[in-house]
């Protein structure tokens, strides 16, 4: 009411006045008369008491006011409860494991309202109250135990009255207008039989009472809707001919009735008691075509084949939510359990389910078909159960093993768990064990992963996953933020252990407790993770592949000494590790790119003893060290030489200097070499590729900038049979190609990039021509150069077949067909690209306007 009201007098003023008669307005703003029935009905109830919603929605029923609305009367006692919850009139709720509300409370000045509304028709009697206007009196709450204090008008027969709360049962009793009587909790050993002469009675509730036996007469209780008598111990039987109760629709007690199937007019049935005895078959369950709400069926061992279970017709229940199965685990039959889970197949709208004591070796396949499933319990034990698969049930949000008095293993053959492609689940969990209890819950388990549950926020301990595990994956879980260890040696038999895009993830288990059994360990996209803490340890004599990949807040990781079996390493996009040493024999191939801040230490000759591929790209630093005698500015000593490197890049590492001396000694095997974009780079010994005769792919360049030559030219002849792709990278006060280029005669690929000095030359040089074996030249970014070599040297290069120019301004025009300077040059190579457009064929013509084409002849 006071939503729009934005004047502080204006709620001082309200608050400091009498709130009774505000919220008066408020009850008076309820959208019908039947909504504001149902709201002065809870007056019945005493202040701060729980309501449960079930509960009074069958009261409302009971007391007709929820009247024809072309709804089921549940369904619009629903869409009552809720308005009122909406509008405050009930807070303090409770819900459910589906979200929802199972409970409420009014608030005190609520409370005072409903009775102020319901004009003296509800009362709630303690012994010695005087009661004013008995004759109107419709719902009385006899807040008292003892038949001595029932007041006196109840014996003139309290015509009116339609809803009795009592703590006692007086036999004299008969109020045949009463709707309702509630005796839960009330001192009484027997239902009188007159309890039919109440023959409007629609609910009826003696739960938690000691009577013994219900009376043959409550049959004749015609109009009964709501008949409660759960928790009555000292209950043996029920009387028969209960199916002549033809308006009930909700049935609450402790053991299951025979013959329950007569009931066909059941909305809600909480238990099922399979048994062996006729009356107690499951197939009584087929009949009850209305069932709704939470069904549980328990001993379904006596469940003998799938044609059987099929005959609860559970797949035809669209209104249940939530359906437990329950086997009794002393039960040593295994018949067809596994076939009769199958029979048992809920319908798609199941909201819960739960299972117990499943003896099958796996689950049947209509539990990924569940799509509108949200819970998922796993209780008991399943002593044969190996395989659990869940994948794309996207409703999914919760899975919950076991008990938390479990003394033995929950699934002591299970060797294989995956949850995949689960786009809401949030929690798995196993409740903590009590003292002397069950701890490790998957005793056999080989294989464990959770691979894109992005809001999954919790998965049980490691402790409870079996010693056995070889293989766990933790991928694309983002809500994740950490990986519980809780044992000093993480599986001990553990071979891959995959953590990918899990990007809240901040803690991860501890390397000192990993397995001594590790081969693989990845870790990529986890942004939020800082550390890597503890060491690899030496006894991981098996551990071959480390992967470190796009975790932006690293800023260190363990050392690798005790690595001594690693063979690859890759580490990427870390940007904040700073010191990376590297000193195995063992490695056979290192990545190390884009980690920015990162000092990479080489240590010659015992980290390349058996090196076949290392790559340092977009790093601040590299050091090569001599294991004698580090140095840092690049320079180690006398090195051996490492016969079986073949490739090596170096790449936009910002304070690299020097190329060490006597580094070609020990790559004789090189195949590959690319050092390129390193700015501050000014040195290459001049003998350096007299060692590197096995060399088929260079790139270089892009150096420092005060260099007006090449470095380590000189030696590039050495090269003239073996190199078959160049990428040269200039810079601007470079003024020409390095003349020694010309030797190169095996080249089959040329790059020419990024020369843009004002003083390079406008011409490429004639001895382009001595490239005899070329047959593609690349040229890009080279801003002043004009022409090609004369068609004379062009015509040399009778193999080459293929020609790319590109962000070349003024070379691109003179290229172009008709008007280019040079098109005649270039008209017989058989394909050629000229700017960034798309390739046309020479067949279809060329127009001097569009200058970015390529030609295919």
């Amino acid at each position: 009411m006071l939503l729009s009201e934005k004047e502080k007098e204006k709620w001082r003023s309200t608050i400091d006045s009498d709130a009774l008669p505000i919220l008066k307005l408020s009850f008076d703003n309820l959208p019908s008369t039947s909504l504001q029935r149902c709201f002065a009905y809870c007056s019945i109830f005493p202040k701060d008491f729980e309501i449960e919603k079930e509960k009074v929605i069958q009261l409302w029923m009971a007391e007709g006011l929820l009247g024809p609305s072309g709804r089921e009367m549940e369904d619009t006692g629903d869409i009552r409860f809720n308005d009122l919850l909406a509008r405050s009139f009930f807070q303090d709720f409770q819900t459910d494991e589906l979200g929802n509300v199972i409970s409420c409370k009014m608030p005190n000045l609520v409370h005072d309202l409903a009775l102020m509304v319901s004009k003296s028709e509800t009362v709630i009697w303690k012994a010695g109250s005087d009661i004013k206007g008995t004759v109107c009196i419709g719902r009385l709450n006899l807040i008292s135990s003892d038949e001595r204090n029932e007041p006196v008008f109840l014996k003139d027969g309290a015509r009116k009255l339609r809803t009795l709360f009592s703590g006692f049962l007086n036999k004299s009793w008969e109020f045949r207008g009463l709707r309702s009587l509630t005796l839960n909790d009330a001192r009484m050993t027997e239902l009188p039989g007159s309890i039919c002469r109440m023959k409007l009675l629609r609910y009826l509730d003696v739960s938690r009472t000691d009577i013994k036996a219900l009376p043959k007469s409550i049959t004749k209780l015609y109009h009964l809707q709501t008949l409660r008598f759960s928790e009555c111990r000292s209950l043996k039987k029920l009387p028969k001919k209960m199916e002549y109760l033809l308006s009930l629709r909700h049935i609450d007690f402790s053991h299951t009735p025979a013959h329950v199937g007569c009931l066909t007019g059941l909305r809600t049935l909480p238990l099922f008691e399979v048994g062996r005895d006729k009356g107690h078959n499951i197939k009584e369950l087929g009949c009850l075509k209305e069932l709704g709400g939470e069904l549980r069926i328990v001993n379904l061992e006596h469940v003998r084949a799938k044609e059987e279970a099929k005959g609860a017709n559970l797949s035809g229940k669209s209104k249940i939510n939530s359906l437990v199965l329950v086997w009794n685990p002393s039960s040593g039959s295994r018949i067809n359990e596994k076939n009769v889970l199958e029979g048992l197949q809920p319908h798609p709208k199941i909201r819960s389910l739960e299972i117990e004591n499943y003896k099958g070796d796996e689950f049947p396949p209509w539990l990924l078909k569940l799509n509108n499933l949200v819970v998922l319990k796993l209780k008991g034990h399943f002593p044969h159960l190996e395989i659990l698969e869940l994948e794309e049930l996207d409703s999914l949000s919760y899975i919950v093993s076991g008990y938390r008095t479990m003394a033995a293993a929950l699934c002591p053959a299970l060797k294989r768990v995956s949850l995949k492609h689960m786009n809401n689940l949030m929690e798995w969990t196993i409740p903590e064990a009590a003292a002397g209890g069950m701890e490790v819950a998957f005793p056999c388990l080989e294989e464990l992963e959770f691979d894109k549950c992005p809001k999954l926020k919790s998965i049980p301990s490691m402790r409870h996953f079996s010693s056995k595990l070889v293989r766990l994956t933790i991928r694309d879980c983002d809500a994740l933020s950490h990986i519980s260890g809780g044992v000093q040696v993480l599986f001990p038999l553990l071979e891959e252990l995959y953590i990918e895009r899990c990007r809240e993830l901040k803690s991860i288990p501890s390397m000192s407790h990993l397995s001594s059994k590790l081969l693989r360990l990845t870790i990529r996209h986890c942004d939020a993770l800082s550390d890597i803490s503890g060491e690899f340890q030496s006894s991981m004599t098996s551990f071959k592949y480390l992967t470190i990949e796009y975790c932006s807040s690293l800023a260190s990781i363990p050392s690798l000494q005790n690595c001594t079996a690693l063979k690859v390493l890759s580490i990427y996009k870390c940007s904040k590790v700073v010191p990376i040493i590297l000193e195995l024999h063992s490695l056979r191939s290192v990545s190390i790119r884009s980690c920015e801040e990162a000092c990479v230490r080489i240590r010659w000759p015992l980290s390349c003893a058996n090196l076949e591929d290392l790559k340092i790209e977009h790093c601040r630093e590299l050091i090569f060290d001599d294991d004698a005698d580090a140095d840092d500015d690049l320079h180690g000593g006398e090195l051996l030489p490492s016969s079986c490197l073949q490739s090596l890049v170096i790449m936009r590492c910002e304070y690299l200097k020097s190329v060490p001396d006597g580094l070609e000694r020990r790559l004789h095997s090189l195949v590959r070499l690319d050092i390129s974009g390193c700015p501050n780079l000014s040195y290459i010994p001049e003998d350096f590729f007299g060692g590197l005769k096995k060399l088929e792919v260079l790139h270089i360049g892009g150096f420092s900038e005060e260099l007006e030559a090449f470095p380590g030219m000189n030696s590039t002849h050495h090269l003239s049979g073996s190199l078959k792709e160049l990428k040269i990278i200039g810079w601007k006060k470079l003024k020409s190609l390095p003349n020694q280029l010309q030797h190169l005669i095996s080249l089959k690929k040329l790059k020419v990039y990024g020369f843009n000095g004002e003083e390079f030359e406008e011409t490429l040089p004639h001895w382009l021509a001595n490239l005899s074996s070329l047959r593609e030249l690349t040229i890009l970014e080279c801003q002043n150069l004009k022409y090609l070599p004369s068609s004379t040297d062009m015509q040399r290069l009778s193999k080459l077949t293929l020609l790319d120019i590109r962000s070349c301004p003024l070379l691109e025009r003179n290229c172009l067909k008709g008007s280019g300077s040079e098109w005649p040059r270039i008209s017989h190579i058989p394909s050629i690209n000229i700017g960034d457009g798309d390739p046309v064929q020479k067949r279809q013509g060329l127009r001097a306007a569009q200058p970015a084409l390529r030609f295919d002849f």
